[in-house]
């Protein structure tokens, strides 16, 4: 019986031996009658990637065009609403653009900082809407107390959600068109804030 089990193993053994040859390949030399064979594997990775494409800075100058001459709003109807002077009215631009081959899509989303363009402008009355989604939106109009829902502000807080997709996608246009909101109260000044926007993988 014992010698039986050896033999089984032994043969197990050799079976396996030749599978696992086969699976892995078969490098190196070989010689002698015709046909002889080598084989060898090719290993594909591709990892999961996620892309962001800005094209340029923005610019809301309340003292050039297309802004100057309606600061204050005409008939002093406040909040008044001011555009991005880098962008001609009503034109969009290929500005903010974003990729990922994840098969469940990507989120983006947008962070300012700091807080306040500077003392008396915060950040969050500064807006940003999806032109490519709303090709009509346009700037709100003077006296409305808030942006209708199109437009979201920016915050310091905490991301804000500027794009999702839940599949894989080629480089898509997302393209941002950006106003200021102004209550009357604010004094003059110049300031900067960065707008990091960040695009991750969903899971």
């Amino acid at each position: 019986m014992k010698r039986r089990l050896y033999l089984f193993v032994t043969l197990a053994a050799v079976v396996l031996l030749g599978a696992s040859t086969a699976v892995y390949g078969q490098l190196g030399r070989v010689s002698g009658p015709s046909p002889q064979t080598r084989s060898l594997t090719i290993t594909v990775t591709v990892p999961v990637l996620v892309g962001i494409y800005l094209e340029r800075n923005a610019d809301i100058n309340l003292g050039a065009g297309p802004n100057i001459g309606h600061y204050p709003p005409l008939g002093g109807v406040w909040p008044g609403y001011y555009e991005d002077n880098t962008r001609p009215i009503g034109v969009s631009t290929t500005n903010l653009e974003a990729f990922t081959n994840n098969v469940t899509g990507y989120t983006l989303t947008v962070q300012a900082n700091p807080a306040n363009y500077y003392a008396g402008l915060p950040v969050s009355q500064s807006f940003y809407a999806d032109y490519t989604l709303w090709p009509a939106t346009p700037r709100t109009a003077d006296g409305t107390p808030a942006p209708p829902a199109q437009w979201t502000a920016f915050s310091s807080a905490g991301t804000t959600p500027v794009a999702s997709k839940a599949s894989p996608a080629a480089w898509e246009a997302h393209n941002q068109i950006f106003e200021l909101q102004m209550l009357g109260t604010e004094p003059a000044g110049t300031g900067v804030v960065t707008m990091t926007y960040t695009i991750v993988s969903n899971p």
